[in-house]
């Protein structure tokens, strides 16, 4: 709760604006697959597909969850 007031201008246009997240990273799972050095990505909206290590609950526009096995 009242996180928005830490972002700056420029997270608080990225959330109004409707930028889709999901998109922007399943584009860009191969680098962060090879950067984490793991086989693949698998990315879900919130609410949807497996809560690994429970971090559906941690995640927050802006900063999503992250986790592996």
């Amino acid at each position: 709760r009242g996180r928005i007031y830490t972002w700056g201008e420029q997270e608080r246009a990225l959330v109004s604006s409707g930028y889709d997240e999901v998109e922007f990273i399943s584009n860009n799972a191969d680098f962060i697959a090879s950067a984490l050095g793991i086989g693949n990505i698998e990315v879900y909206r919130a609410g949807e597909g497996e809560d690994v290590a429970g971090k559906a609950r941690t995640s927050l526009p802006l900063e999503p969850g992250i986790a592996w096995k």
